[in-house]
């Protein structure tokens, strides 16, 4: 409980720039022993840096997130008393394909593979091939360091559920 900044993997020093994969947040709460069924609680998060995110709670997954809102209805899971959440992140492998030369060494497989191809669409005509026109600027991937996990704050945030009548 209470106010870690979530910053990028990246930025963390023990885990560097290099990072990929999967990153997990846990935290805990307590809900009064006043809540009843007519509380609920969404979870939201600020930012995921475009990643996909699982919610786990009280060790029980959570419906699918809404990517687009980074929120997901977590009532059906709560209890009164002490509570666990757990996000689970998952990133592209960029950051660690970048980190081993990746890039720079696919680029010259494409080349080689496309320049054997009678049928690649390297963008150029064959008169273009057939005098060696450079393929580079097809195959040249410009890739950087992506911030990964979690960023900003994350909230339950409670409601109470009224019966309107007509």
């Amino acid at each position: 409980m209470g106010a870690t900044p979530l910053k990028p993997w990246k930025d963390i020093e023990a885990v560097g720039s290099d990072v990929s994969g999967i990153g997990y947040y846990t935290s805990r709460f307590v809900l009064p022993e006043n809540w009843g069924s007519e509380n609920g609680a969404v979870l939201k998060i600020q930012d995921a840096n475009k990643h996909t995110v699982a919610v786990y709670v009280n060790g029980q997954k959570a419906r699918a997130l809404d990517m687009d809102a980074l929120s997901v209805d977590i009532t059906e899971l709560l209890k009164t008393g002490e509570n666990e959440i757990r996000i689970e992140v998952t990133s592209s492998l960029n950051n660690q394909l970048l980190a081993r030369g990746y890039y720079e060494k696919a680029k010259g497989f494409s080349m080689a593979l496309a320049a054997n191809a009678n049928n690649a669409n390297t963008g150029m005509d064959d008169s273009q091939r057939e005098t060696g026109a450079d393929m580079a600027p097809l195959f040249d991937i410009h890739a950087s360091v992506q911030d990964y996990g979690i960023t900003g704050e994350v909230r339950v945030v409670p409601y109470t559920k009224i019966k309107l009548n007509n």
